[in-house]
């Protein structure tokens, strides 16, 4: 509580600017400000207002009691300051003084205005004004009938609100920059955490990086290179541990990789396999490109992933379909068994009876020699049947891997053929064949007839349901163009009424107990000679088509 003396406007804001100088503290220099502007201008009333977003807020205010300024801190703008509000959006948009009076007629400045003559008589307002910001508004509202505001007060208060409007912006900048971090820190700080987020993702996709510069054989390598590699040593570093890594196996391809590379300044790409000295063996996958610096020094710069796990998930998956197509062919056998059985038995029995009466015919005397032969022709083709049946047998089940060799896809079409003709009768399925293939093909002979097996079992299954209509098998092989054959396996079923391709997809089956991997598996037989084989299928069938390359012509016409 200040005591009101009667020194002049001039001397009282001296004083009052000298104050204004030794505070620190925001709201010490409001109270400082407020309380002596009050004092020098002998007012009854002063408010300094800000706008806080989208409220009107009384930083400050002091008024008289008697002989006695009183002061009292922030609170919102009442209702009953409606008016100083309006006041306050149409000041905000002057930089010097406005006059709510008409009583001031010697301010002639064209930015101080006369608002309101007759409701906000005696009100003096002036904007606190920053080089950033507007500091807020002081309102100084006059005694009625008091002498009217002179140029000598209205240049105080202007003194005394600009020099409060610069130190209010010099705390507010003291406490950004004491509260916030210096900006080499922040971005040292921003570099660091990006470096940390870097190695952490490397780590998570063993993946890391390197650069090599040719000329001084310097290579970079990032903790998740050097940790793949087995390198320990982070600095000073030549490729030379890095070959020493390569097993023993590799090193000689990849040196010539890497030379070839360099040489014709081209992309290093390939996979390899390291040797660490713990024993541990792992796959990598190695990526550099050529980049010349500005000084014309040739570097690579590229990435190193760990494709351990991945390369152990194919082998495994490898190892896996190769057990799996097996069972498949032993069960294809276990489903035909009595149908092979059937077509074996009948030639040893006619072998036994052409036999019986070779033998019968010689012994007569004088001996039949023609009607003898004769017989022994016809137990000569029975067993020539017999060991085509057995043969088809034996390498369906098979487990030897892919030799390819000449393979005449209508021969093969016939042998298969032969294997399920017993089971065709049983389920009344009239065969249909056409054979025009011009030339062999290359492949597993084994395989091919797996190939054939399948489809036409399936053919078979799919026909077991087709009550009311013909069953017949159609099989065809055909020149597609030139260079490829096409064999068509064709059945008269109900079909296949969604998309085809779902044929294909590991453990999809439409029959009750199968294993849904026989057309994935075939597929892929056909995929690895080179071929395709698709599907279509309709109401009133379902149809295979697979596509194998020739073996091409010597003299390629």
């Amino acid at each position: 509580m200040l005591e009101d003396k009667a020194p002049t406007p001039v001397l009282l804001a001296v004083q009052i600017s000298e104050e204004l100088r030794a505070q620190t503290a925001a709201a010490d220099l409001i109270r400082v400000f407020v309380t002596g502007a009050t004092l020098c201008s002998r007012a009854k009333h002063i408010r300094l207002i800000h706008r806080d977003g989208e409220l009107l807020v009384v930083q400050g205010e002091a008024f008289r009691r008697g002989k006695q300024i009183r002061f009292r801190g922030v609170r919102p703008l009442k209702d009953s300051e409606a008016q100083l509000g309006a006041v306050f959006n149409t000041v905000g948009q002057a930089h010097d003084a406005v006059l709510t009076s008409g009583r001031f007629h010697e301010v002639s400045s064209s930015h101080e205005w006369c608002l309101n003559k007759d409701r906000l008589a005696d009100l003096l307002c002036f904007p606190l004004q920053s080089d950033s910001h507007n500091a807020g508004i002081l309102f100084v509202k006059g005694e009625v009938g008091a002498a009217p505001f002179d140029q000598t007060l209205i240049g105080c208060l202007r003194l005394l609100s600009a020099q409060a409007a610069v130190a209010l912006e010099n705390i507010r900048y003291r406490l950004q920059t004491s509260s916030a971090p210096p900006q080499q820190e922040v971005a040292a700080e921003a570099l660091r955490e990006s470096e940390r987020a870097l190695a952490e993702a490397q780590r998570i996709s063993k993946t890391g990086n390197w650069r090599w510069n040719l000329i001084t054989d310097c290579v970079t390598a990032s903790p998740e290179c050097r940790r793949i590699y087995g390198v320990s040593q982070s600095t000073n570093l030549t490729r030379t541990p890095f070959l020493s890594a390569v097993h023993p196996d590799d090193l000689p391809q990849v040196e010539i990789d890497v030379a070839s590379s360099i040489a014709h300044g081209r992309v290093l790409k390939h996979e390899y396999r390291l040797l660490l000295p713990s024993g541990e063996i792992r796959n990598v996958l190695v990526e550099g490109h050529p980049q010349p610096d500005e000084q014309g020094a040739m570097h690579y710069i590229g990435v190193v992933s760990d494709v351990t796990e991945r390369t152990q998930f194919q082998q495994n998956l490898q190892t896996a379909q190769a057990k799996l197509s097996n069972a498949l062919r032993l069960a294809t056998i276990g489903e035909f068994a009595a149908a092979i059985i059937h077509e074996i038995a009948q030639p040893l029995t006619g072998i036994v009876t052409n036999t019986e009466t070779c033998l019968r015919w010689m012994a007569k005397q004088p001996a039949d020699i023609d009607r003898a032969q004769t017989a022994a022709r016809r137990a000569l083709r029975d067993a020539e049947r017999a060991i085509g049946v057995s043969r088809g047998l034996r390498s369906l089940v098979s487990k030897s891997g892919i030799s390819k060799a000449p393979v005449d896809i209508d021969d093969t079409i016939e042998e298969v053929s032969l294997l399920l003709s017993g089971e065709l009768e049983r389920e009344n399925i009239r065969l249909s064949l056409h054979k025009a293939a011009e030339r062999p093909v290359s492949g597993d002979r084994f395989q091919l007839q797996q190939v054939l097996m399948n489809l036409m079992c399936n053919a078979i299954d799919a026909m077991r349901s087709a009550k009311h209509r013909t069953r017949r098998l159609m099989i065809s092989s055909e020149s597609l163009d030139a260079d490829n054959v096409q064999i068509t396996v064709h059945d008269t079923g109900e079909g296949f009424l969604n998309d085809p391709e779902q044929l294909f997809d590991p453990l999809f089956t439409t029959k009750p107990g199968g294993m849904g991997m026989g057309l994935r598996i075939c597929r892929s037989i056909v995929d690895g000679h080179g071929g395709k084989l698709t599907a279509t299928s309709s109401t009133a069938g379902t149809t295979f088509r697979c596509t194998l390359p020739y073996i091409p012509r010597p003299d390629n016409s």
